[in-house]
């Protein structure tokens, strides 16, 4: 309001008297500043019927199976989760764990203790060897070639010995790890009795989950993420939220796509897709189509943020998955059927298209929905085709800023015309193979530094 009422008074005190412009303006400002601001601010700060946060949350907690221990990390996969717990008493017998707070003393000894009607996250190191700087991190330093088993290796760590440390100064030393081959026993008696999987899964089921940490370092977080694991022994389900990126410690080829959560799982991914996790289509269903709820993000009156946006790009991405794994089930009825939901709980009016509808778009064909294919597949070509004629039509200076955006509209403009020779939409692919020789030209002459990177765009 001051600066309003500064600028108002540059305006008009040459033109009216000083004692009669302080008056006014002070009126003027009071009323006419605050007016403008709530008029052009007002759809930022309308958060009405939007139900997003504690929706989503819901979802999160779902995803899980009952005494599960959910591994989070940010905030918006954290406290919304706790709300939904503390509050509405949704899922109460899930434990959220989040793993930046594990970094902690005084969260692992909290997280010992039961809470609402999840039980004790069972941990074997002691407040003494996790306390202040204890193993905040441990160096991988690789003497060992071959899988050393997780519960040697928190033994190994948790020693005092001096053959168990590294100096890191002239004082002082840290615990180490020996190898970055990690190996942890199967029980399949545990396995089948928590219904991890089904009986006819268990002929894939390994012996042993092996895997290697590509980092150089261990954090006290992720120390208890394997301890955690060696505790619980396949008997507790255990999961990540697909929100927590770098903290799966190189596991995800045993991960299973279970909702907005992988869970760890005995079965080796057979990464048909190149995402993340396996897919059991009957739990995925059941909880895409039966158990999720949506925030009311289809419904053109409520305003949607960046942080709602960006989570819808998850949400379509595990439509899309689920739906491309019932087709490989030959399950077309009910790919349809997931594709459909999808698009009616965030339909394009309200939820932008974006790259993953490309995958939507892609079942569909596949599927034999033509028609709704090329509905959405018109809808992202004009919007990418927009995008792409304004990057171009930028001067230099202001183009370079947003070189990664104007790359990624040419990336989806290819890949439509991909899927358009894919399914023998062949007058559509000519339309953008023409369309795109023109972007390619404007693109590497108005983003030369990316020309290199996308040579193969124009062929």
């Amino acid at each position: 309001i001051g600066l309003g009422i500064a600028a108002l008074w540059q305006i008009f005190s040459k033109k009216i008297n000083h004692v009669l412009t302080a008056s006014a303006l002070t009126v003027l400002g009071l009323l006419a500043v605050p007016y403008v601001m709530a008029k052009q601010n007002w759809n930022d700060h309308d958060r009405s019927d939007r139900y997003t946060p504690r929706d989503f949350a819901k979802n999160y907690l779902e995803s899980c199976d009952k005494n599960a221990i959910l591994f989070t990390n940010g905030d918006n996969d954290t406290f919304p989760l706790w709300y939904a717990q503390e509050v509405e008493g949704i899922r109460t017998d899930v434990r959220v764990v989040n793993l930046s707070l594990l970094n902690t003393d005084w969260y692992i000894e909290q997280i010992k203790y039961r809470a609402y009607d999840s039980d004790p996250v069972p941990i074997s190191f002691t407040y003494d060897q996790i306390a202040g700087e204890r193993r905040v991190y441990c160096p991988i330093i690789e003497q060992i070639k071959k899988p050393y088993n997780i519960a040697d290796i928190i033994e190994f760590v948790k020693s005092d010995a001096p053959e168990a440390k590294v100096p890191v100064s002239n004082t002082e030393s840290i615990n180490y790890i020996p190898t970055r081959n990690f190996l942890f026993p199967i029980d399949s008696a545990a396995v089948l009795q928590s219904k991890l999987i089904k009986t006819e899964q268990a002929s894939k089921m390994e012996k042993e989950m092996v895997w290697s940490v590509k980092k150089n370092y261990i954090f006290k977080s992720e120390l208890a993420i394997l301890d955690i694991m060696n505790q619980t022994k396949w008997k507790r389900p255990i999961y990540f939220a697909i929100t927590v990126g770098d903290a799966y410690l190189n596991m995800e080829d045993y991960f299973r796509l279970d909702g907005l959560t992988y869970r760890l799982t005995p079965i080796k991914s057979d990464n048909f897709d190149g995402q993340t996790g396996w897919i059991d289509t009957d739990i995925l269903y059941d909880k895409l189509m039966n158990k999720f709820v949506w925030g009311n993000i289809d419904k053109e009156n409520v305003y949607l943020d960046e942080n709602n946006l960006r989570m819808t790009m998850n949400f379509r991405n595990v439509f899309a998955r689920l739906a491309n794994a019932l087709l490989r089930e030959g399950k077309r009825d009910s790919a349809v059927k997931v594709l459909d939901h999808c698009m009616q709980v965030m339909p394009e009016k309200t939820v932008p298209y974006n790259v993953f509808v490309l995958g939507i778009i892609e079942a569909y064909f596949k599927a034999g929905e033509s028609k709704k294919a090329l509905d959405i597949f018109q809808g992202m070509r004009k919007m990418t085709e927009q995008e792409l004629n304004y990057f171009l039509s930028l001067d230099t200076k202001k183009a370079q800023t947003l070189s990664f955006e104007a790359r990624r509209s040419m990336t989806v403009y290819n890949e439509l015309a991909r899927i358009a020779r894919t399914y023998s939409q062949e007058k559509l692919a000519k339309e953008l193979d023409d369309q795109m020789k023109i972007f390619y030209e404007k693109f590497v002459t108005q983003f030369p530094q990316e020309a290199t990177n996308a040579s193969g765009m124009e062929e």
